[in-house]
């Protein structure tokens, strides 16, 4: 994350392109080593915070956020890992501080993937081509059951490369999780006082039952008669990529279809070369 913004926006950017007096933090070796990409699609075309909010989320749940330097007079951008006060700090409509709570659920759409077994059907001599491989996702499915998706990819690529697609339509097609919720300080637990912005609390969704999210969002207005009234979000808020960018996600299906296309092509011209071959010899 701290590389993305660097070459987009930080020192390492285009000249055109550096925000002034925007700095990098030194990374603390947090969370996992994730691709600098987007589940959403290539990380090309995705607006830059888009894209750090879902690499938050996949190198394991983190936090970012920029921090004025009083003494170098620059701004910091800095990647941290949010503190578990699922404990401590609780919301609830019991409890006075909680104004809106909503919870979605949906189904993966696939289990396990079925990869390889790319491979020219006009080509009796494929032999490795033809290779297919089984991923699962470890999560989903005990809970769901066996969903199987295909992904043609070519049988000879290195395992790790085919892994590593069967993965990403795996992610892809995992179960999604939505929780919104709206929340109000109460004197006794106030924002800046009792928990930050990417901290982990809890919400009472009912008496007994409560969940764990991340704090996202913290509006603070000022009001001459109320004084100031502090409102948090909790919840990752996930939608997918159809939902909010339909064009955007119309140029990554037409970018898969011409990776796919490509990948026939040179599989065709490979095999002309060897039948060429066998003609002169």
């Amino acid at each position: 994350m701290l590389k993305l913004v660097n070459t987009q926006a930080g020192p390492g950017a285009r000249a055109e392109r550096k925000l002034p007096k925007l700095t990098m933090a030194a990374a603390k070796g947090i969370g996992t080593t994730i691709e600098v990409s987007s589940s959403l699609g290539p990380a090309r075309y995705i607006p830059l915070t888009d894209c750090l909010r879902d690499m938050a989320l996949r190198g394991g749940n983190l936090g970012f956020r920029t921090v004025q330097s009083m003494t170098s007079k620059t701004v910091v951008f800095e990647v941290y890992q949010p503190r578990d006060l699922s404990g401590p700090i609780r919301f609830g409509f019991d409890l006075g501080n909680l104004k809106y709570l909503g919870y979605e659920l949906t189904a993966p759409e696939a289990t396990v993937a079925i990869v390889g077994g790319q491979f020219d059907v006009d080509n009796v001599t494929a032999g490795a081509d033809k290779f297919v491989m089984q991923v699962n996702n470890d999560t989903d499915l005990p809970t769901w059951g066996r969903y199987e998706v295909y992904v043609p990819r070519p049988g000879n690529d290195p395992v790790p490369d085919l892994t590593t697609e069967a993965l990403k339509e795996l992610g892809e097609k995992a179960e999604g999780q939505r929780v919104t919720s709206s929340a109000a300080d109460t004197l006794d637990q106030r924002f800046g006082v009792h928990y930050e912005l990417g901290d982990k609390v809890s919400i009472q969704v009912f008496p007994g039952t409560a969940i764990s999210d991340v704090v996202r969002l913290v509006h603070i207005q000022v009001y001459p008669t109320a004084g100031e009234v502090v409102q948090t979000t909790i919840g990752t808020q996930a939608v997918t990529y159809s939902e909010i960018r339909p064009a955007a996600h119309l140029k990554m299906l037409l970018r898969e279809i011409k990776k796919r296309q490509l990948l026939l092509e040179v599989r065709a011209a490979i095999h002309r070369k060897k039948e060429q071959a066998s003609v002169v010899g």
